[in-house]
């Protein structure tokens, strides 16, 4: 009867945990954390991005209502190297 209990009470507190770490506003999205770096062009904007992977590009456009589409890679403007090196933090949106 212990182990129902406690068994019980962590489930409810994994559910709670669970529960608040999606945000209100419903932007939260994982992506692999594989980096292969494509470039997305915004055709109506002139503009283009580099994203590290096709998953972060498809998050960035629900997240912040863009439209960036894959195009070539050497399309977008030439970047320091350091800047080309993942940032753990671009695989989660949390917006």
């Amino acid at each position: 009867m212990e182990f129902i209990i406690k068994a019980s009470l962590l489930l409810i507190s994994i559910y709670y945990v669970a529960a608040r770490a999606v945000p209100d506003d419903g932007c939260w999205y994982s992506c692999p954390q594989v980096y292969d770096p494509i470039c997305g062009a915004e055709n109506d904007k002139n503009s283009t991005q580099v994203f590290g992977n096709e998953c972060i590009m498809e998050v960035h456009n629900t997240c912040f209502e863009t439209a960036y589409i894959r195009t070539d890679l050497n399309n977008c403007e030439e970047i320091d190297d350091a800047e080309t090196l993942p940032n753990p933090e671009d695989f989660y949106f949390n917006h």
